[in-house]
């Protein structure tokens, strides 16, 4: 008489594994050889399928086996690479901390492709975290899953794999749009967007990042969250609105960046919003044209100025002082006036 399978929680729609070799030996035992209760056999039945689950998530899931660490090169998609911000030590250390204490390693298996740049080497796609964390427990093997993947689609699927597991940056963002564009010029914006799954005008809006001051991009570098596209796509248009604008928004968002390492919670914070606001202030009060300088006039025997002149490009201003008569003044501008500007304008002529 053959055992029957392992039992089916009927409370449950999803259905037991199929068991492993050892576990259908055992089945096929007759009750005549197995020393034990029916309900002993049913529960080492089921023991030996839990152990068979515990070593496939050993190995990091169905389909994963063991790849040497040195065979894995990192993937130039990854878009937490640049910057010393992209992954914190204290990060990588929980991570290491929680796959020791599961014994088993990983839940779930890294994902690489066969390298395209040497024979027998692989490249990551998705688990820089989890390697990182394997290589601070100095293990030999990580459990991954080879997969055949073109450029395109491993791109994108190391972007998406991070915002699965954490809340990416836009400044990250468009560092994989970028990386992206650069393997593949000329890249439709509507196509970047499908394949990173993102929307078009994110696509749009990251270019402005690059249009910043490099002084900017080394504040993102080190705090990829310091602004987002859209304050991006104002900063840049206000570094273009005056020859002075980059310096006034390197200086507003270096306010902005010493404002939110600053950890005293009495201390009001300077925005972006703040920031904005005041590089345009300060470009609004350099595109003032300064006043017309003014000139005295003297006359001898008097100790102050009889009148001041100022003059702009097509006009000049005569201010008279109170002891000069204006109808006198007027008079003799109507008899001297007209043969000194009769002699300019011929002068003008014979040039």
């Amino acid at each position: 008489m053959s055992a029957n399978p392992v039992k089916v929680n009927k409370d449950n729609a999803t259905a037991t594994k199929p068991l492993s070799k050892a576990a259908l030996a055992m089945m096929q035992k007759s009750e005549s050889n197995y020393h034990g209760t029916a309900e002993q056999r049913e529960a080492d039945l089921e023991s030996t399928a839990v152990l068979d689950k515990e070593r496939e998530r050993a190995k990091g899931g169905k389909g994963a086996k063991l790849l040497p660490m040195e065979l894995i090169d990192p993937s130039p998609f990854q878009p937490r690479q640049r910057g010393s911000a992209g992954f914190s030590d204290n990060e990588i250390a929980s991570l290491a901390e929680a796959i020791a204490k599961q014994g088993f390693g990983l839940l779930n298996a890294i994902i690489v492709r066969p390298s395209t740049r040497a024979e027998g080497r692989f490249e990551l796609i998705a688990g820089e975290r989890r390697v990182r964390a394997f290589r601070l427990l100095n293990r030999a093997e990580i459990p991954a899953i080879v997969k055949e993947m073109d450029d395109q689609d491993a791109a994108a699927a190391a972007l998406v794999d991070n915002e699965e597991r954490v809340q990416l940056t836009q400044y990250e963002i468009a560092h994989s749009f970028k990386r992206y564009e650069e393997c593949f010029p000329g890249t439709p914006a509507a196509e970047i967007a499908r394949r990173f799954h993102q929307d078009i005008r994110l696509v749009y809006r990251c270019e402005y990042f690059w249009k910043l001051p490099s002084e900017v991009l080394d504040l993102l570098d080190k705090n990829p969250a310091l602004l987002q596209a859209s304050y991006a796509e104002k900063f840049s248009l206000l570094c273009d609105k005056h020859p002075q604008g980059e310096t006034f928004v390197i200086e507003a968002l270096k306010q902005v960046n010493d404002g939110l390492n600053d950890s005293d919670p009495e201390k009001e914070k300077f925005t972006l919003s703040h920031a904005k606001k005041q590089v345009e202030r300060q470009i609004k009060g350099v595109e003032r044209k300064p006043p017309a300088p003014k000139v005295s006039l003297f006359v001898d025997g008097v100790d102050k100025p009889v009148a001041s002149m100022t003059r702009s490009k097509r006009n000049i201003t005569l201010s008279l002082d109170r002891i000069v008569d204006p109808a006198r003044f007027e008079k003799w501008l109507q008899e001297n006036l007209k043969g000194a500007l009769l002699e300019l304008a011929y002068e003008k002529q014979g040039t």
